[in-house]
C-alpha cells in the first residue's frame, strides 16, 4: 500500500503471531489462555452451533465463547491499526462489520444440509456434504454481491479489507490452536526441561571462488543479479538474512535482488545453481557440501540467536532412557557431534 505511516502488515502479522504464540505456551503453566476461542461445528439446531475450542471449557455457552473471540479481535486489530497508522475509526467500522458479515458467512456453511458428511448421523434425509468448508464459498458469494449491488457498503467495508493481513493472522491462530490442542491432549512437557542445545550459524556463501574479499563491502555495492535468501516469514535463517542486511543498511537496496528459498535447502539449491550469485545460508550446509566457494561467516550481533531446543515430553517423565539422552545432549561428547556440523553450542 501506499502512503503507509506505521508498520508494514507483514510485520503486523509476525507480532500477532508472537503475541498469540506466548498465550498458547501459558497452557504449560495449567493455564488455558485460548481455550474461550470460538469453534463452529456443523449444525441443524443452531443453538449447538457454538461452543469453546478447549473440552476444559465446555460449560462456556457458544455466544459468550463467539463474543470473546470478537472482542479478542478487536483489541488486537485495533493496536494493529494503530501502529500501521490508518484511520482507526473506519478500520474499526470496517473491521467489525467484515468479522460479522464472515462469521454468519461461515455459521451458514456449516449448517447440515450444507455440510454434514453423514445425512443420517445429521438426522436429516440428506446433504450436499460440503463440510464446513462451505463457509469459504458462502463468503465468496457475499463477497461477490456486496462488491458489485452494496458499493456503499464495501466503500465502509474498505479500510479493513485486508486480505493478507486476515490470511497471515488466521495462520498464526491455527498454529497456536495446533499448539494448544497437542499440548491439552499430550500433556507434552515436563516444566523446567527446556534448553538450548545448538545455536544455527548464518554464513553469507558463493560457489565461486574469490567472489568478494570483504563481504560487507560486497553487499553495499550490490553488484550482483541475485542474492538468495529462506522466506523469512516460514524460516529462521531467512527472517536473520533480513535482520542482517537491516543492520548493515542494505535490506532496501537488495529487495529487488532477493530470490527467496521455500526451504533453506532451495535456498542453498540456487546457490549451487549458479542461478543467484550468492546466498544466506547455514553453516552445517556449507560444512557438508565438498565443494569450493567463497563464504562469510556473519557475526552473531548481527541477527538474533537461532535457537535449537530440546524438551522432556509428558509421557517421558518416568522414562530413564529419556532422560539420559537429555543429558547426553548437555555433554562435552554431544556438544563436539554438534560444533563438528556446523553449529555453535552455549
Amino acid at each position: 500500500m501506499e502512503g503507509k505511516k506505521g508498520i508494514s502488515e507483514d510485520w503486523l502479522s509476525l507480532w500477532i503471531g508472537l503475541c498469540i504464540f506466548v498465550l498458547g505456551l501459558g497452557l504449560f503453566a495449567g493455564l488455558d489462555l485460548l481455550g474461550w476461542g470460538v469453534k463452529t461445528s456443523v449444525w441443524t439446531d443452531i443453538t449447538k452451533a457454538l461452543s469453546p475450542v478447549s473440552g476444559t471449557l465446555k460449560g462456556m455457552p457458544g455466544l459468550t465463547s463467539l463474543l470473546l473471540t470478537y472482542v479478542f479481535m478487536l483489541v488486537i486489530m485495533e493496536i494493529g491499526a494503530i501502529v500501521m497508522g490508518v484511520n482507526v475509526g473506519r478500520f474499526m467500522l470496517g473491521f467489525t462489520l467484515v468479522f460479522w458479515i464472515g462469521f454468519g458467512c461461515w455459521l451458514l456453511g456449516h449448517f447440515g444440509y450444507i455440510a454434514a458428511t453423514d445425512a443420517a448421523k445429521a438426522g436429516i434425509g440428506w446433504s450436499l456434504k460440503l463440510t464446513g468448508e462451505a463457509g469459504f464459498i458462502v463468503a465468496l458469494i457475499v463477497g461477490l454481491i456486496v462488491g458489485n449491488f452494496f458499493t456503499k457498503l464495501a466503500g465502509t467495508l474498505q479500510e479493513a479489507t485486508r486480505p493478507e493481513l486476515y490470511v497471515k493472522t488466521a495462520i498464526v491462530i491455527m498454529g497456536a490452536g495446533l499448539g494448544v490442542k497437542a499440548a491439552e491432549a499430550a500433556g507434552l512437557a515436563v516444566s523446567g526441561t527446556r534448553f538450548n542445545y545448538a545455536y544455527g550459524k548464518l554464513m553469507l556463501w558463493s560457489g565461486r571462488p574469490d567472489a568478494w574479499t570483504d563481504a560487507r563491502s560486497w553487499l553495499k555495492r550490490g553488484a550482483f543479479a541475485h542474492l538468495a535468501i529462506a522466506n523469512p516469514k516460514t524460516a529462521p535463517y531467512g527472517l536473520a538474512a533480513e535482520q542482517v542486511m537491516d543492520r548493515l543498511g542494505v535490506l532496501s537496496l537488495l529487495q529487488g535482488k532477493l530470490v527467496r528459498g521455500d526451504s533453506l535447502s532451495q535456498t542453498f539449491q540456487f546457490v549451487v545453481s549458479g542461478n543467484a550469485a550468492a546466498g544466506f545460508v547455514a553453516a552445517s550446509q556449507v560444512k557438508a557440501w565438498k565443494g569450493s566457494g567463497t563464504l562469510w561467516e556473519v557475526p552473531q550481533d548481527l541477527y538474533a540467536p537461532i535457537e535449537q531446543q530440546a524438551v522432556l515430553l509428558g509421557r517421558g517423565e518416568s522414562n530413564p532412557a529419556a532422560a539420559a539422552f537429555l543429558g547426553f545432549l548437555k555433554g562435552e561428547a554431544a556438544r563436539d557431534v554438534i560444533r563438528s556440523y556446523g553449529y555453535g553450542v552455549e
